[in-house]
């Protein structure tokens, strides 16, 4: 077992309580102390928080079903949103880097964002870019 504090929050007392808490330290050892179903059971119920905030954050950034999908299968715990977001941010700017060449205000507050850890804000500063210029692309058709 390995012995952890824990701190739990309500609404009304924001500073919290402590309190000691003994886990299990392996898989086999959880189903020993909850029986391998529970044990299942309650690994099935922490993983589908994890999945559904990676599919929440997906869908934000504007990823369809399909793609939000894939993302869920291919997602292995330990593999956090951030290093996605980042992910996602170094392909924008891959594929925007003409138009970030092009226009210096555009490069400004991408490389001000970038430069302080904001990968979310390059994310949302290129994609409202890319939707505009489709928009214009599809407006000359």
């Amino acid at each position: 077992m390995i012995d952890q504090v824990s701190k739990v929050k309500t609404a009304e007392q924001d500073e919290g309580w402590e309190y000691s808490i003994s886990m299990p330290a392996t898989f086999d050892e959880a189903g020993d102390v909850y029986g391998e179903e529970t044990a299942l059971n309650i690994f099935h119920a922490g993983l589908k928080v994890k999945l559904d905030n990676v599919a929440r954050e997906q869908f934000r950034q504007g990823k369809s079903r399909e793609e939000v999908e894939d993302i869920v299968t291919a997602y292995r715990p330990g593999m956090t949103t951030r290093r996605s977001v980042k992910v996602t941010a170094l392909q924008l700017l891959t594929e925007n880097a003409a138009r970030l060449q092009t226009d210096a205000d555009l490069l400004s507050r991408v490389t001000e964002a970038f430069t302080s850890g904001k990968f979310r804000d390059v994310v949302t500063i290129l994609s409202e870019g890319a939707e505009s210029e489709e928009e214009v692309a599809s407006e000359e058709v």
